[in-house]
């Protein structure tokens, strides 16, 4: 749960400092939800998932409703890469985290 916090601090000490605000704040996160870590992950995965969820519930980020582009490398590091390029091309993603302990 530490690493979670910490991730999350990050990533709100990154949107406070960034020029470009789009209508929803859009938290990229890569993860093994397959293959052989995936068990892992698990449990880092789904404490992402419900953090997005009450920060939603309590209002999003600064009005902004937050939404999460979870993306699975299969426990592979040529798919981690694959997938990492994929979040930081796509301009709807404000910020990229890592969903592995």
């Amino acid at each position: 749960m530490l690493v979670l916090r910490f991730a999350m601090a990050a990533a709100v000490t990154f949107l406070l400092s960034t020029a470009a605000w789009a209508d929803d704040l859009t938290i990229g996160a890569i993860g093994s939800m397959s293959g052989v870590a995936a068990a892992f992950d698990r449990a880092v995965v789904e404490g992402i998932q419900a953090y997005v969820k009450v920060w939603n519930e309590k209002g999003g980020f600064k009005g902004r409703r937050v939404t999460l582009e979870l993306l699975d490398d299969e426990s592979n590091s040529s798919t981690a890469v694959t997938v990492y390029r994929k979040l930081v091309e796509d301009k709807s993603v404000n910020v990229i985290i890592a969903a592995s302990p």
